[in-house]
C-alpha cells in the first residue's frame, strides 16, 4: 500500500475523498438551483425562456404550452450546466 497506509487508514481517506466530492457537487447544485429564475406558472426552478416575452417555465408548463408558442422557447443559458451538476450528483450517489 502507497505510504505505508494500513487497510483502515486507506478506507477512512478514501471515504472523506468521496465525501468531499459530494458535497461539492451538492454545493454546485444548490447554487444553480437558488439562482435560476422561477417559473411564470408556478415558482419552480425554471428550464425554459421565451425571449421576446420574458416568459420562463419549468419543464412541466412547457411541455403542456401549445406547440406553436412552446417551440419558441430556449433553454436558459445555465441549463447545461446543471444537468452536469445532477449527473454528477448521481454518480456520487451511486459510488457511496
Amino acid at each position: 500500500m502507497s505510504d505505508s497506509k494500513g487497510p483502515i487508514t486507506l478506507i477512512t481517506d478514501l471515504s472523506e475523498r468521496s465525501n468531499r466530492w459530494k458535497a461539492l457537487a451538492f454545493a454546485w447544485r444548490s447554487a444553480a438551483i437558488s439562482s435560476m429564475r422561477p417559473c411564470t406558472a408556478c415558482g419552480s426552478p425554471s428550464l425554459w425562456v421565451i425571449p421576446e416575452t420574458g416568459v420562463y417555465w419549468c419543464q412541466i408548463h412547457r411541455d403542456s404550452a401549445p406547440q406553436t408558442v412552446a417551440a419558441k422557447a430556449q433553454k436558459v443559458s445555465w441549463f447545461s450546466g446543471l444537468q452536469r451538476a445532477l449527473e454528477l450528483e448521481d454518480q456520487l450517489e451511486g459510488t457511496g
